[in-house]
């Protein structure tokens, strides 16, 4: 079995016990009456509505049950990203000045677990890609203090070194609770304060382009169910990151959390722990994964040492994975919703060779929609790079 079709089998698994996955089989579900763009962000009286969509009655169509669900939640997303991002541009500003310093940064950056696949807690890592992770502490009007996290994989260019922005976020904001102190009470399911939800990027000449694409096919009348369909990521939107990420002593994913000594105190709402954004970049577990990993390039003869140290040293600082924040905050500003893909097609050669973000499942199919969707709008990544500096 495929590391990729093993995942889907576990995810599936896993949300089978959910009642949403387990509907009549006699008659199709009417679509939530709903407006197609939700412009209310939720508050806290929304808890049992959130996980009313998460559990519907007639869940069927699974594909009306993913709209539903990005309509809900995109006004906050939205609403959350902007001020991550207003905050990042600031801290870059600030650092830039020298009126901060790394550890006064307001959000706060961790290269994760480069992972590949088959490897435990594979995060569909596929060849030369970071894992970047973003929290950052949102004080709202209502006085309450939530977190955000962002999880971003970024291409780098073994060739030349460069590292590119990221071709989707997986983002999960947290919506409901006290404020972030409920996420390290072991009494709460912390995963449960939060909503997620994510996008595909392509990039224009300054700012992102973004996409949503199901997980489900169209409701199918034989079947009486929706069909999954291939897309770029297998993470569903109405699903929380409490697949791959509860912190629990059961949990494979997460169970170096309880032996690890710097983990004074374990944060049940977390993607990655705390501690880990304070590591300098040098000591942070996705960078020195990721030199082991082109370490044995050099040993295969696929990559010199010299171009290992060039990549290295451009991951000296965190600065550089801020510099598309304008960027990001500019995208979110202008999109007020964000269109779902009609479907999947195969990538031409040119788009392969110019956008190199292309994923390839088990299959060797390539699906890039975005990139037809966009069409013209899109510009050449090498004018976007992060690292290093043109």
């Amino acid at each position: 079995m495929s590391s990729r079709v093993g995942i889907i089998t576990g995810f599936l698994a896993s949300v089978a016990m959910i009642p949403f996955l387990a509907g009549k089989e006699d008659s199709t579900p009417e679509k939530p009456n709903t407006p197609q763009a939700q412009s209310r962000k939720l508050e806290e009286k929304d808890f049992d509505l959130i996980q009313s969509v998460l559990n519907m009655e007639d869940p069927e169509d699974l594909r009306l049950q993913e709209t539903r669900w990005a309509e809900l939640v995109y006004p906050t997303v939205r609403e959350r990203l902007m001020n991550l991002y207003k905050a990042e541009a600031e801290d870059l500003k600030g650092l830039k000045e020298g009126r901060i310093t790394e550890k006064e940064r307001r959000v706060k950056t961790c290269l994760t677990d480069f992972v590949r696949a088959g490897e435990e807690g594979d995060d569909m890592g596929v060849g030369p890609k970071l894992h970047l992770e973003t929290s950052f502490d949102d004080k709202l009007p209502n006085g309450k203090t939530y977190r955000t996290y962002i999880n971003a994989s970024l291409t780098v260019n073994e060739e030349t070194g460069a590292v590119q922005p990221p071709d989707g976020i997986r983002v999960k904001v947290q919506a409901f609770g006290g404020g972030i102190e409920d996420l390290y009470k072991p009494d709460i399911h912390a995963e449960f304060l939060f909503v997620s939800d994510r996008f595909l990027i392509a990039w224009g000449k300054d700012k992102p382009l973004l996409g949503r694409q199901h997980f489900f096919g169209d409701y199918n009348n034989e079947k009486k169910s929706s069909d999954i369909v291939q897309t770029e990521e297998i993470i569903s939107t109405p699903n929380s990151c409490y697949f791959c990420h509860e912190v629990s002593t059961s949990n494979a994913h997460t169970k170096h959390i309880f032996k690890d000594p710097n983990v004074k105190r374990i944060n049940y709402g977390a993607i990655t722990q705390d501690y880990m954004f304070d590591l300098p970049i040098s000591r942070q577990p996705g960078y020195k994964k990721y030199m082991a990993y082109l370490e044995e390039k050099i040993e295969k003869g696929e990559l010199t040492k010299e171009k290992v140290e060039k990549i290295s040293e451009g991951f000296a600082t965190s600065t550089s994975f801020s510099t598309i924040a304008p960027s990001m905050l500019k995208g979110f500003e202008e999109n007020k919703d964000i269109p779902w893909l009609d479907g999947d097609t195969k990538a031409t050669d040119k788009e392969k060779k110019l956008y190199r973000f292309t994923y390839e499942d088990a299959s060797a199919i390539w699906t890039r929609r975005i990139y037809s969707h966009y069409g013209l709008q899109l510009t050449d990544l090498k004018e976007l790079q992060l690292i290093p500096k043109k």
